[in-house]
């Protein structure tokens, strides 16, 4: 990979080299089957991927979870879809699961409309997806090919900034049954056990991988920076801690990459995950906004890559599904 620079933590999108890395190491197809040119990894060898990806830079892990984590849903069409979805080298999934759309049931489809914030990874990807309310009053996911949306630039945090993160706007969209599907709605290759896991599970363990290895950037930059020395014990206490929160997590998706005997089981083990997943990304939290107050006012300048890391971690530890 190349690099890191203060260029990439401040542009609003990732660079093609990198682009052209991740296609070419397959990580947006991570729950794509072999036979479409995916990965096709067992859960916790996923997250492996993403904790690498985003140690490099927040970012860039940030676009890989968003979108090889949503390969997951490849299961959910027909085959025939799948195939024309997938297949291709370059395919990316971006979108959105917040139901602020709605659709309306016309003749062999819906008619899509609506508005979705924040969808990371909508510049390069290949086929959207978003949440929408249907008029019969249930929750479906629709499909639409990117020259059907309109993107604007609407992201202005202050961290993760080359996530290409989109307002996605849908005027009048017309959507076919076949790209219409249900989360969790098995309909291609049911033998592969990574379409058997809930989708909260899946999103939880994905992402708090991915704030793993934002954090574990962080530390890295923290070490790399001669001024810095003298923090050595506390970025060494925080790596040894990261080390230990990704083997808990993995343990997790090594247990749900196994058949579940009960749901009494499966509702404990999520329970666990939620618990577990909550209390250690407000560690994380705590501990790197610690390291960045015994820093100084350096790490306040604008021209350190650990600034701009340690951003990434304060940004990232804000998802829904770390809190």
């Amino acid at each position: 990979m190349v690099t890191p620079t203060l260029s990439s933590y401040q542009q609003p999108m990732l660079c093609k080299e990198w682009l052209d890395e991740v296609i070419q190491r397959k990580w947006f197809k991570l729950f794509v089957p072999e036979t479409l040119g995916g990965l096709g990894l067992c859960f916790h060898d996923a997250l492996r991927i993403l904790m690498e990806s985003a140690s490099i830079h927040g970012s860039l892990g940030w676009a890989v979870n968003l979108g090889g984590a949503a390969s997951y849903f490849c299961g959910f069409y027909e085959p025939e879809v799948a195939r024309r979805l997938f297949e291709s080298d370059n395919a990316v999934i971006a979108g959105s699961g917040h139901p602020s759309g709605e659709a309306r049931r016309v003749a062999g489809g819906y008619r899509l409309r609506g508005i979705w914030e924040r969808c990371s990874g909508a510049a390069h990807a290949t086929i959207l997806t978003f949440n929408a309310k249907a008029d019969d009053g249930t929750i479906r996911s629709f499909t639409v090919l990117p020259e059907h949306v309109e993107m604007q630039d609407a992201w202005k945090s202050f961290g993760l900034k080359a996530t290409s993160t989109y307002q996605i706007t849908v005027r009048d969209a017309f959507v076919p049954d076949e790209l219409v599907f249900d989360i969790g709605t098995i309909r291609f290759l049911p033998q592969y056990a990574v379409y058997h896991i809930p989708f909260d599970v899946l999103a939880r363990c994905c992402l708090f991988s991915t704030l793993i290895g934002i954090a574990q950037c962080f530390v890295q930059h923290m070490h790399n920076d001669a001024q810095y020395t003298w923090l050595c014990n506390d970025i060494e206490q925080f790596r040894l801690r990261l080390l230990r929160d990704a083997q808990r997590v993995l343990r997790f998706a090594r247990m749900f990459d196994e058949p579940i005997q009960s749901a009494q089981s499966l509702e404990r083990h999520r329970e666990e995950l939620r618990q577990m997943v909550s209390s250690a990304s407000s560690s994380i939290y705590h501990q790197a906004c610690e390291i960045y107050y015994k820093a100084g006012i350096s790490l306040t300048s604008e021209e350190s890559l650990a600034h701009w890391a340690y951003r990434d971690v304060i940004v990232a530890v804000q998802h829904f599904y770390l809190r």
